[in-house]
């Protein structure tokens, strides 16, 4: 089995492989890695255990009495010049300022 720009070190089982070569080294090391980030059962009952303990659930949609911001701060300042979080509560407050029922901000990022 040989891939373009590689020599391949391993010679056993490579019968199954046959008809992958097209592929690539690039699609190899993906399907592994997705086998090694894969999710194991231990893990997905250990998030559904932490899922089972939560009391108060986001509730979807909103209640009118919430404002709901999402910032952006990581990966968009590649793409333009960020806001301050300061910018987002002043425009929260004007908004409370017109409607006095709001009483909290749901923030997500």
């Amino acid at each position: 089995l040989h891939f373009p720009g590689q020599t391949s070190r391993f010679k056993y089982g490579a019968e199954l492989l046959a008809g992958f070569e097209r592929y690539g080294a690039t699609w190899w090391r993906a399907q592994a890695t997705r086998y090694f980030v894969r999710q194991r059962r231990w893990w997905i009952e250990h998030l559904q255990g932490i899922n089972a303990n939560l009391t108060e659930p986001i509730p979807d949609p909103l209640p009118r009495n919430v404002i709901s911001i999402h910032v952006r701060h990581s990966d968009k300042k590649k793409e333009m010049d960020l806001l301050p979080l300061s910018y987002y509560m002043a425009t929260a407050e004007k908004i409370r300022a017109i409607r006095p029922q709001v009483t909290s901000i749901f923030l997500s990022s």
